[in-house]
């Protein structure tokens, strides 16, 4: 059987989630191959995976009011947070990406920005959720960016998915591209 996603929801006064946050982690050079994410949309979407359902219940365990989705790519998570929210709001820097998630996700709140500098007012999302991305954010200014955004109380929650070597179709595209066996 393949393993679920890492899946790790917090709330803003959480000391887990200040101790993520702390350090800085970005680079020049990340922030550039993370640029090439940019220039692809349809492709993107075709090829990366959703997520369980059990894993969205953990990182919104009951209805909110706002749920942001940091660095929604296309909108692999962003579709499956609809029913646990009054409101959705996409962010991501790739337009390309954007206007997938758009076609996708009409009822959905899309803006084009990044991590370090969240194109809303503070106080204004119950939930801040980023799925395959926080990686590529500079964690001060990306953390920081967060908080304010977050009203209090606010629950922050990372995804990703990962590669299993146990799982067969995990086996098969390892042997395909051999980086996923990481």
């Amino acid at each position: 059987m393949c393993r679920p996603p890492i899946c790790t929801p917090w709330t803003l006064a959480s000391t887990q989630w200040r101790a993520t946050c702390a350090g800085k982690r970005g680079n020049r050079d990340r922030r550039e191959f993370a640029r090439t994410f940019e220039r692809t949309g349809w492709d993107y979407d075709r090829y990366r995976p959703t997520f369980p359902g059990k894993a969205v219940d953990l990182l919104v365990p009951a209805p909110v009011g706002t749920i942001v989705d940091l660095g929604a790519g296309t909108g692999k998570l962003t579709g499956l947070l609809i029913d646990r929210a009054d409101r959705v709001i996409a962010v991501d820097p790739s337009e390309a990406m954007l206007g997938v998630l758009r076609e996708k996700l009409p009822t959905v709140r899309a803006l084009q920005g990044v991590a370090e500098s969240i194109p809303l007012p503070d106080a204004s999302a119950d939930t801040v959720v980023v799925a395959q991305a926080f990686h590529w954010f500079d964690r001060d200014e990306a953390c920081a960016q967060i908080a304010r955004v977050l009203r209090r109380g606010g629950r922050l929650g990372l995804i990703w998915n990962r590669s299993d070597p146990a799982c067969a179709w995990d086996y098969a595209c390892g042997r395909i591209v051999p980086h996923l066996e990481q």
